[in-house]
């Protein structure tokens, strides 16, 4: 394994003050490192796993930049929440087992740092993915990304879902993504349109969706228009509402880890996490 450690936590006797909470996420430890085609994932013990997880390998691939190092966890994501036991399974000596294990329960690779990119000699640095400041890596995204936010005051379990649709098409499964996420959280959503931004067409589509969106979240739903900036409108009526995550598309995700100007002013202005779901994920349905 390359010859970097994974940062490990410590008990104390007390919280510290000023301190920031980030979320739990329950998967293995894992340090990745990526030079070229040359994929290795470590465990918080430096030990491989690259073997056991063939899926996370072509993703590491295909959406990470070609020189660089993450620190952050393998998870498995189901409907009903992150699945360890499942996890756990996918540690197997049998090949044949592994590669049906990674068809079957595919796992999911949650970034914590960024520690390294580029050539070490001169393009080192830190970055916290959690708090959107590694915006600068180069690389597209064709699956979902979320920007999971640094809290600083001690969460409560109150939970606001906030949807961005600007009425365009793929708007519809980005509204029905999040109400599946509203119900399995347990969780209020908004579904949030910048008036101004588009056609009366538009409008009248996203009027639709908050009407489907009544039937399908669970508690409570509510249709906000609002007149402005779509970017201003989502940051200002999260920031409003409270909203802990933001579910929005991003209609163009190449160059930059985050492109678009409205995507990436939600991304460094808002107060909250933020889901991003691309365009060709929408359009698939």
């Amino acid at each position: 394994m390359p010859p970097v450690s994974p940062m490990l936590a410590k008990p104390v006797r007390s919280i510290p003050p000023d301190a920031s909470y980030e979320p739990k996420w329950d998967g293995f430890r894992s340090i990745c490192f990526r030079d070229g085609d040359q994929v290795e994932l470590g465990s918080r013990n430096e030990r491989p796993m690259t073997r056991y997880f063939p899926e996370l390998v072509a993703a590491v691939r295909a959406e990470l930049p070609e020189r660089c190092v993450i620190d952050g966890e393998i998870v498995v994501a189901t409907d009903h929440g992150l699945d360890f036991e499942a996890l756990q399974q996918r540690i197997h000596p049998a090949d044949s087992r592994v590669r049906m294990l990674a068809t079957k329960t595919p796992a999911s690779f949650i970034a914590f740092d960024l520690l390294a990119i580029g050539a070490p000699t001169t393009s080192w640095f830190r970055g916290m993915f959690t708090s959107g400041v590694a915006v600068s890596a180069e690389g597209s995204f064709s699956t979902p990304l979320l920007i999971a936010r640094l809290a600083r005051e001690v969460p409560t379990a109150d939970r606001h879902i906030l949807v961005a649709s600007d009425g365009q098409e793929g708007s519809d499964q980005l509204v029905e993504l999040a109400a599946g996420l509203a119900r399995a959280q347990g969780a209020d959503v908004t579904l949030v349109h910048a008036v101004g931004h588009g056609s009366g067409a538009r409008r009248r589509r996203v009027e639709e969706q908050a009407r489907a969106l009544s039937q399908l979240a669970d508690p409570a739903s509510e249709l906000r228009l609002e007149r402005g900036h779509a970017r201003t409108v989502i940051v200002e009526t999260a920031g409003s509402i409270g909203a802990s995550l933001i579910v929005m598309g991003s209609r163009r995700l190449t160059g930059p880890l985050v492109l678009g100007s409205v995507s990436r002013r939600v991304v460094h202005q808002g107060h909250c996490s933020v889901l991003l779901v691309p365009p060709e994920r929408l359009l698939a349905g």
